[in-house]
């Protein structure tokens, strides 16, 4: 049915209505908030009714960081993708990076990590300040900053210790000279306090999170509001783990929850999980994860999966010693994860724990033999609390040749 001139300028006008409602909605309510899909979803309805293909790019990138939220990882990639091709035949230079951006955070999500370095990398190496500051404002966000960030992650996951910290103060650097708050707290929390807490640098993890719960209250930025109050309530279960701070971390996740955000949660348990061990409670830091491994499945959000593993693992071994061969299991698990995402600092990890309890076991001959090349692959690095724990116990098990440090 042909709509008339009248309906048609009506539909319009709520299609700008509706785009523009978007960006204050993720920056204050948060990705996943009800009302961001809702907006989204009516958006995407009037831009299909009117043959508006110029308003099309934005609309699937909100669309994008709506599933991605929850997150509906297949989806997500989907929208990335279909976003990523609509920016290509329409030549759109600048959004084009943002949704190769989008691609690589979905690989990245799934464990695909070479392929999101390498869509990450391209993302950030075509990014031109002068030409592409203005996405800001029609996606949200800078998209520069926020990618480096997820990179520096990525970046580590493949072994790069260094090169990640480098990339690090890279994006939290770029992220103050956009002087947009929406784009500060995304690169700052995942640069900042994510790849602080995979690292086990719980130092820094507290600094910025300390300075971020700050700065995003004043911003009213409910989302990263929430989730670095999380970060800094687990960075200082490091120094005295607590009831009351395993609480507070219940509590920040729960606020998370209220912006209808489920990203990241496989990660977040597993930090709660391991504060639950800490305290003696193993077989509540076993249910934590278990959860865990069910939203792995749920929302195909695997970039941590061979943690989760490892850490079962090693809950159950002090639970009791008879969970032995259950643990060794899971360590073993993690190993073979770990190599199929090219994680080789969770390789590295999970190798560790194995090889420990195999020491244990009495069998140091097949802990030294396993330990070596994982630990040698290492070029950098050697300073943080992986490599330092990985050569520690090599040089209880017997001579290493791999020293590089």
């Amino acid at each position: 049915m042909q709509l008339s001139a009248n309906t048609v300028e009506r539909q319009r006008r709520e299609l700008a209505l509706q785009i523009a409602l978007g960006t204050p909605l993720i920056a204050t309510k948060g990705y996943g908030a009800p009302e961001v899909g809702a907006t989204s979803a009516r958006a995407r309805e009037l831009c299909d009714r009117v043959g508006d293909t110029a308003q099309l790019l934005p609309i699937l990138y909100r669309q994008w960081a709506y599933h991605v939220a929850h997150p509906e990882t297949r989806m997500a990639r989907r929208l990335a993708e279909e976003f990523l091709r609509a920016a290509e035949s329409q030549n759109a230079e600048g959004p084009a990076l943002v949704a190769r951006r989008a691609v690589g955070f979905c690989q990245y999500q799934c464990g695909e990590l070479i392929a999101s370095r390498n869509n990450l990398q391209q993302a950030c190496a075509l990014y031109i300040a002068e030409r592409h500051r203005t996405l800001a404002f029609q996606y949200g966000q800078d998209t520069q900053p926020p990618a480096l960030a997820v990179l520096s992650i990525v970046l580590w996951l493949l072994g790069y210790p260094d090169q990640a910290m480098r990339m690090r103060d890279e994006a939290i650097t770029r992220g103050r000279e956009t002087a947009h708050a929406h784009t500060l707290a995304h690169a700052q929390a995942f640069a900042g306090c994510v790849l602080s807490a995979i690292s086990r640098d719980w130092h820094s993890t507290r600094e910025h999170g300390a300075s971020l719960v700050i700065f995003t209250e004043q911003q009213r930025l409910a989302l990263w509001h929430a989730w670095v109050k999380f970060y800094h309530s687990r960075a200082l279960s490091e120094l005295a783990p607590t009831e009351a701070v395993l609480a507070q971390m219940r509590e920040a996740l729960a606020e998370v929850d209220a912006t209808g955000t489920t990203r990241n949660l496989t990660f977040h348990l597993v930090l709660l999980a391991e504060v639950h061990g800490r305290l003696g409670q193993a077989a509540t830091g076993l249910s934590v994860i278990d959860e865990a491994l069910a939203q792995v499945e749920a929302a195909d959000e695997r970039w941590w999966e061979a943690e989760i593993y490892r850490v079962r693992g090693e809950l159950l071994l002090s639970l009791t010693a008879e969970n032995s061969l259950e643990a060794e299991a899971c360590f073993e698990r993690a190993i073979e994860i770990a190599r199929r995402q090219s994680a080789k600092s969770l390789e590295l990890r999970a190798a560790t724990s194995l090889a420990r309890l195999w020491q244990t076991k009495r069998r140091s001959d097949e802990a030294f033999a396993l330990l070596p090349p994982i630990y040698g692959w290492f070029t950098e690095g050697f300073d943080t609390a992986d490599l330092k724990d990985a050569k520690a116990l090599l040089d209880q098990l017997g001579p290493c040749e791999t020293d590089s440090s």
